[in-house]
């Protein structure tokens, strides 16, 4: 049986995440379905990342299991072809037995982008938070090394994440402005839910000077989900790429919104 990796980006503005969920649209729904099509047989995914409602991505990656004998040139080319505009595949590979998209992952990278224009752009709502106004940006990546290395993330994880333990270990963060748009770059072992969100809605009071970074410092140590941030929403964050022990280390991701 072969083993097949799959690279995918997608917008994730009308998917109720990426996870099947019954009776409403999904990305592993829509991507079993058509693999199924193209390999005539049932397709089952691993996935290296959950991505919510709303949330996009640019280097997601999947793997599954297939007797089908199709070149991966032709599933790459097929399966593009039946996928609907909001999804489409980057690349296929076949890869050794022992990989899985989850478990053989060493790091995830996400990006949360912030529109500071005073006016929204409807070019953006789908893409970046519209919060108008300055943002120190040197102020919320002072913050933000705080959160570097192993910690506990528990005043940062969703209220509903089930997770029995909320340590994670942040590799990087870094983050750039192109004019009114600034973008942060989150790299971790791993994320619980909502974490990238909540860390930033508590960032960006950081950045309007409501909250100092002393005082982010201990609302990490706290461990308390209601000293953070509000949670935001969910279409400035696209999962980057997710990176696997063959990969180089520590090269910035390329830019998924060129131009926007």
């Amino acid at each position: 049986m072969r083993n097949i990796k799959l690279k995918i980006q997608y917008d994730g503005t009308d998917f109720h995440g990426f996870q099947i969920q019954p009776s409403v649209r999904t990305v592993q729904k829509v991507l079993e379905d058509v693999l199924s099509r193209i390999t005539s047989g049932p397709v089952k995914l691993a996935t290296g990342a959950r991505t919510d409602a709303g949330v996009h991505a640019y280097g997601q990656v999947v793997n599954f299991r297939t007797v089908s004998m199709i070149s991966t040139d032709k599933l790459l080319k097929g399966t593009n072809a039946l996928l609907p505009a909001d999804v489409s595949l980057r690349f296929v590979e076949e890869v050794p037995d022992g990989f899985h998209a989850r478990f053989s992952a060493q790091s995830r990278t996400y990006v949360y982008r912030i529109d500071t224009s005073p006016l929204r752009s409807p070019f953006n709502r789908q893409f970046a938070l519209h919060y108008p106004g300055n943002l120190a940006l040197d102020a919320m990546l002072d913050a933000a090394e705080y959160l570097k290395g192993e910690q506990d993330f528990s005043s940062f994880k969703s209220a509903h994440d089930a997770t029995r333990h909320a340590v994670r270990r942040m590799i990087r963060i870094w983050g750039k402005q192109n004019g009114t748009i600034i973008s942060l770059y989150f790299q971790a072992n791993a994320f619980l839910q909502h974490m990238v969100r909540n860390i930033v809605g508590t960032l960006l009071w950081v950045g309007r000077g409501r909250l100092s970074v002393d005082r982010f410092k201990i609302i990490l140590d706290e461990r308390d989900r209601k000293s953070a941030g509000p949670t935001i929403g969910p279409q400035g964050l696209c999962l980057l790429e997710i990176r696997y022990p063959d990969d180089p280390e520590f090269l910035d991701p390329p830019e998924p919104f060129p131009g926007i």
